[in-house]
């Protein structure tokens, strides 16, 4: 069974979030315009949804507005797990994960202000 929930990018449009299983599409319009998929891990004393796959750009127009970031936010919040993403070297790794085109660095800054506060 699916969750649904409503967000507003940086250009004031209201996005459809669908959270299932292990993944969440977004949708604009009833259009779906991309969405993250997640792995679990469950250390010791706490879980992680590892990133392994994510992208925004079915439609042009969805990228660098701010939908990725409060996917990641709410998603680590829904499954109550912190986020983490797979090495960036060009390959799908053996966890699945992989990081292409503009990844990285979206990875880079979505980490960048927690490991800030982590000194």
């Amino acid at each position: 069974m699916s969750d649904f929930y409503t967000i507003k990018d940086k250009k004031e449009r209201k996005i459809q979030l669908e959270f299932d299983d292990h993944f969440v599409i977004a949708s604009h319009n009833g259009i779906e315009i991309g969405g993250f998929d997640f792995k679990f891990i469950d250390f010791i004393h706490s879980s992680a949804l590892l990133v392994t796959n994510m992208h925004l750009e079915k439609i042009d127009g969805y990228k660098m507005c701010g939908i990725g970031t409060k996917i990641l936010n709410m998603a680590s919040d829904y499954w109550g797990a912190s986020i983490m993403f797979g090495e960036d070297d060009g390959t799908v790794s053996l966890d699945g994960s992989h990081l292409t085109g503009d990844g990285a660095g979206f990875a880079y800054r979505y980490l960048k202000p927690q490991a800030s506060t982590e000194s």
